[in-house]
């Protein structure tokens, strides 16, 4: 079975390859990305339309939240095996099969009139979604050059950040003119152009033809793929540097810095909103020279731990220091590209798996860096409540439950110095071929 298996394998090889990093490699990443943009639109559209959602299915503040946590709890979940699977079987199917499950997800909650089939609805959208990211550097890896691994990654990562910087706009318009349920059969649309985009065009490899699914590594058994991760300290040390520093973004940046702005400048909320996006400027402008950088010159740690311990400083001083609406432009702009360093942990979760299973380190690296959203943006609620009076919430009370982020980043800045230099793999690839990884 193995030999005809082999026979049916190279008989679809062509027998010239692509250049890699071409002009086709450059065509197939682009669908790819169009997923992952797609991916962030569904984060954020429960944002968008909250206030309607409230009202259409008469639920709280509370079981609002419920409704849009759902995407991020099995987004996450998923990752580990999302990135397993597309190890065994490859992007262009797990691609595909995403972009109908969100598909039907979108077409569910725009069809909902109970909150729990909005909630099913949602659940889908976040299954489908996490093949997203990972087929997107699976096939990073396999049509770019190995050196160009980070900056792609940090390109990928600017191309997202600039979605949610615009999307929030464009969804807000066409909602507002449309409504929600409009949107997201438009959006259910969307992702069904992008399912038959990616049957249609993508490739897994170069030396191969749509037609061909299976691996070359498909014996590996999916357990293996897992635990070759789980039970490596240096993939928990990765991810875990890559959700603290994520943490400005996901933490900050998307929930209580709009809040923390207007108390601290008395500004307005246009003008609060826009300051935040500094955050997501900075990072969208720093990822890609990051990763060019990394790639082509190394010097890796170094950028781990100063950017980790960068985002400390600046942190510190924006909570302690009254600062000018323009001073305070100007430090959300700089902690933004200290906290860009996030994106190197996914050139690191690539090098430091054997082969059969770097898809699976990249999905492991991405969940333990989305979990920082349900994790702390809750913590900081929390411990607003906790030290506030009953005259309302204050800059001490801000300063109280965002110091959490500037440890944090403190944190992540020591875990550096526990992270590999480029290159780390080379030498150490037998450490992770051993069938050990499977003993208790």
């Amino acid at each position: 079975m193995q030999v005809m298996k082999t026979l049916f394998i190279s008989s679809k090889i062509k027998p010239h390859s692509p250049k890699l990093g071409g002009v086709l490699a450059w065509f197939i990443w682009f669908i790819s990305v169009a997923f992952v943009d797609f991916q962030f639109f569904l984060q954020i559209s429960s944002g968008v339309m909250v206030d309607k959602l409230m009202t259409s299915f008469s639920m709280s503040a509370f079981g609002a939240g419920i409704l849009a946590s759902i995407y991020y709890y099995i987004y996450v979940l998923l990752q580990t095996p999302a990135g397993a699977l597309m190890d065994r079987f490859g992007p262009r199917f797990l691609l595909t099969v995403g972009g109908f499950v969100c598909t039907f997800g979108c077409f569910l909650f725009g069809f909902a009139k109970m909150l729990w089939i909005a909630q099913v609805g949602r659940l889908f959208m976040g299954a489908g979604s996490a093949f997203a990211f990972v087929g997107s550097m699976y096939l990073v890896r396999e049509w770019f050059p190995k050196n160009r691994f980070a900056f792609m990654v940090g390109v990928t990562e600017t191309l997202g950040l600039i979605t949610t910087i615009f999307g929030m706009i464009f969804m807000a318009v066409l909602i507002h003119q449309f409504g929600w349920r409009v949107f997201m059969w438009g959006s259910g649309i969307l992702g069904l152009v992008l399912s038959f985009a990616c049957w249609k065009y993508i490739k897994d490899k170069p030396t191969q033809t749509n037609d061909q699914i299976y691996e070359p590594s498909d014996h590996i058994p999916f357990k293996k793929r897992i635990m070759t991760i789980l039970r490596t300290p240096l993939s928990w040390f990765n991810g875990i540097y890559c959700g603290l520093m994520f943490g400005i973004i996901s933490v900050f940046g998307s929930l209580w810095s709009i809040p923390f702005i207007i108390e601290t400048t008395h500004c307005s909320l246009t003008v609060a909103t826009a300051a935040t996006t500094m955050i997501l400027v900075g990072a969208a402008i720093a990822t890609p020279i990051i990763g060019y950088i990394t790639g082509n010159y190394g010097k890796r740690r170094l950028i781990l731990v100063s950017f980790g311990l960068l985002s400390t400083l600046v942190f510190m001083i924006i909570l302690l220091v009254p600062l000018s609406i323009v001073s305070l432009f100007i430090l959300l702009f700089l902690l933004g590209i200290g906290c860009s360093s996030y994106a190197l942990n996914f050139a690191i979760a690539e090098e430091i798996a054997p082969s059969y299973a770097k898809s699976t380190s990249i999905g492991f690296t991405n969940a333990l860096c989305v979990i920082s959203a349900p994790l702390f943006q809750p913590l900081v609620g929390f411990l607003l409540e906790s030290s506030s009076k009953s005259n309302g919430i204050h800059l001490a009370e801000y300063q109280i439950a965002l110091s959490i982020l500037p440890i944090m980043t403190l944190i992540a800045a020591w875990i550096a110095t526990k992270l590999p230099e480029k290159g780390w793999i080379a030498k150490n690839e037998n450490e992770f071929d051993s069938d050990s990884v499977l003993e208790s």
